[in-house]
């Protein structure tokens, strides 16, 4: 993330990088539009605020180096 390792940047901050991290994120990822679903009923707020985060990353020039999507 910005040039730093994932595992030396979960190190800043406390936290951890075992092997179920990797899982853990991408299951996070996976089923985030299920849990918008379930919390409002609609997906389309999910959508509309990924739209938003991205181009604010891209107007604010925030060089993101991540940014979680997911597909299923």
């Amino acid at each position: 993330m910005g040039g730093v390792p994932s595992a030396d940047a979960l190190g800043q901050c406390g936290l951890q990088h075992d092997d179920d991290f990797p899982r853990a994120i991408e299951k996070g990822v996976r089923y985030a539009n299920i849990t918008i679903i379930e919390g409002i009923g609609a997906s389309q707020y999910g959508i509309g605020w990924l739209a938003h985060d991205i181009a604010e990353i891209v107007l604010r020039d925030e060089r993101a180096g991540v940014i979680p999507v997911g597909v299923i």
